[in-house]
């Protein structure tokens, strides 16, 4: 019993010393926002509800179906604290180029955690890529629409940057959907981003969808009194080639590399943002709504 104490002492030691909470939605939100772009660009999308409307589709049947997936990705075979990526950096035409698999315990209870990663999940994607390697200019983020209620959100934004020649940034819609069930909840996050040319803001005939299952289920008792849950995480990114005729240039063998860093940052830091939520929550520092 005192061995179990000392140890989960330590594992609380070692997350308060992570980030403080200030530090941590800066990095997820992004502190700096000052480019200005043309109100064409920071207005809502028209499409959106035709695109909001078939991802949560698309949610709905992620959902059923992945059970199958994690079985398929290998998932189960995973220690616990385990990770798997897989990259294909120089892919040609369409496809998967990058696929991440992560679980692992926390010292939390199943409640708890489900809201932290709510919290987490609604904020992913819209923060500051500074710290990516290979990628160290500004990124400015703007808002067009937002819809958020106790299991679903909606949102569209303008990601503009420096960063890419001949890109002006990227417009983003995005799909977080939450399952609850007894011991067990399941959330899917799904974004569609599609690069714009400068001056024109026309597609450069290329889209990325990205892919995020996040299952949080009751774990073992620590010590009879203090439960823990356990964390399953399965990322999929996927490109497209419109096949336009400036397309073809923007799907060279090197193409992938600013998008795996930008998206491998993120979601591997997504456990420890999880954990820092929880940590600053269980100390009193702030309260989850």
């Amino acid at each position: 019993m005192l061995q179990v104490q000392m140890e989960e002492a330590e594992k609380l030691k070692r997350l308060v010393k992570r980030r403080t909470k200030i530090e941590l939605i800066e990095d997820l939100l992004g502190a700096k926002r000052h480019k200005t772009l043309a109100p064409s660009v920071t207005a809502t999308p028209d499409e959106n509800p035709q695109v909001f409307q078939k991802i949560l589709r698309v949610s709905d049947e992620l959902y059923v179906t992945f059970e199958k997936i994690f079985a398929e990705n290998g998932m189960h075979s995973l220690p616990c604290t385990g990770h798997k990526q897989t990259e294909s950096r120089n892919m040609v035409g369409d496809g998967v180029f990058l696929e991440i698999m992560h679980q692992n315990f926390v010292p939390f209870n199943f409640r708890e955690t489900e809201r932290v990663v709510w919290v987490c999940l609604s904020e992913i994607g819209m923060r500051s890529l500074e710290g990516v390697r290979d990628y160290n200019k500004e990124v400015s983020f703007h808002a067009q629409h937002l819809e958020k209620d106790n299991n679903t959100m909606v949102t569209s934004y303008f990601a503009a940057t420096t960063g890419v020649p001949a890109v002006s940034g990227a417009q983003f819609q995005k799909v977080l959907r939450k399952y609850i069930e007894e011991n067990r909840a399941v959330f899917v996050c799904q974004t569609e981003m599609e690069p714009k040319l400068e001056g024109s803001g026309a597609s450069i005939g290329v889209r990325f969808y990205t892919t995020l299952i996040v299952v949080v289920e009751s774990g073992a008792s620590i010590n009879g009194t203090s439960d823990t849950a356990r964390l399953q995480l399965h990322f999929s990114a996927f490109r497209r080639d419109l096949g336009t005729p400036i397309s073809a240039k923007f799907c060279e063998p090197g193409s992938l590399d600013i998008g795996i860093a930008a998206w491998e940052a993120m979601i591997c830091r997504v456990s420890d943002a999880l954990e820092s939520f929880l940590v600053d929550n269980a100390v009193g520092a702030f309260t989850i709504e």
